[in-house]
């Protein structure tokens, strides 16, 4: 419930500051005599692309799209992205149940025990309605955004955003909670929604900062939570001189709670980053 609780807060603070409009010719558009490059995910001046080849490049000019999509630097971007969730779930599960909501019964025991009765408990969930088609909407459009960003046209930044958000009900959350209809619905179907619309507006807002030669603060907060998952990734690649990312399935031993003379070897997941 707090990756949710987190995930709303962003959206409507997301959402209140946009104004989609339609582009103006490509005539209206003034480009700096010296842009800066982008590089797909930071908050610079997008230049415009010469020799536009793709319908995607001619739509989004200040985007700075690749005419291809970018397998690599979409696999670095998951990776990342899953390490991100191992890591908040780590020190979450640390964390006192005023701060986590899980209750001591819920750490107890076997986790991987109950992430596979949780897979098997496919249900409808009870959680309100701005958490679920507001927030997850919000979270599948991460997907999505970073996808486009990364070449992927809209069928293949929609099914992007369905494996990822299936990885994640199936994954990191059925730890703690069963997988959830709405959310395996309403996060793909709903980000490609809204992540179309944060395309157009980070079009409109690189465009403006074209006109006027410099970004504001709001340009930049505005550029962030569209996408989020682009920026923090530049950051660290930046910060610990990115090598290597893997998310493995290895082995692991943990004692049952019944038979303290007994070490089954269960399967989990090892996230590893080096730099």
């Amino acid at each position: 419930m707090i990756f949710k609780t987190i995930v709303l807060f962003v959206s409507l603070l997301t959402l209140s500051g946009f104004c989609f409009g339609t582009p103006p010719p490509d005539g209206d558009i003034r480009y700096l005599d010296t842009p800066t490059e982008s590089n797909n995910n930071n908050l610079a001046i997008s230049p415009s692309i010469p020799n536009q080849t793709t319908p995607d490049q001619l739509e989004f000019p200040h985007l700075n799209l690749p005419a291809t999509p970018d397998w690599d630097g979409l696999l670095h971007d998951s990776k990342l992205f899953m390490l991100y969730q191992v890591g908040v779930v780590g020190v979450l599960y640390l964390m006192p149940q005023s701060v986590s909501q899980w209750g001591d019964d819920q750490k107890r025991g076997n986790i991987f025990r109950k992430w596979d009765d949780n897979v098997h408990n496919l249900r409808k969930d009870k959680d309100n309605w701005e958490v679920n088609y507001i927030g997850h909407p919000y979270f599948g459009s991460v997907y999505y955004v970073r996808a486009r960003q990364r070449g992927f046209d809209r069928q293949g930044a929609l099914l992007y955003g369905t494996v990822m958000s299936t990885i994640y009900e199936y994954g990191i959350e059925a730890l703690f909670e069963p997988a959830s209809i709405q959310d395996l619905i309403f996060t793909p179907v709903g980000g490609a929604v809204v992540g179309e619309y944060f395309m157009i507006a980070r079009e409109n807002i690189l465009r403006g900062i074209n006109q006027r030669g410099y970004a504001t603060t709001g340009d930049n907060i505005k550029l962030f939570f569209t996408d989020p998952l682009g920026v923090i990734n530049k950051r660290v690649d930046k910060a610990f001189g990115y090598k290597e990312a893997s998310i493995e399935i290895v082995p692991l031993l943990s004692r049952t709670h019944d038979d303290n003379h007994s070490l089954p070897t269960l399967v989990g997941l090892q996230a590893h980053l080096s730099w």
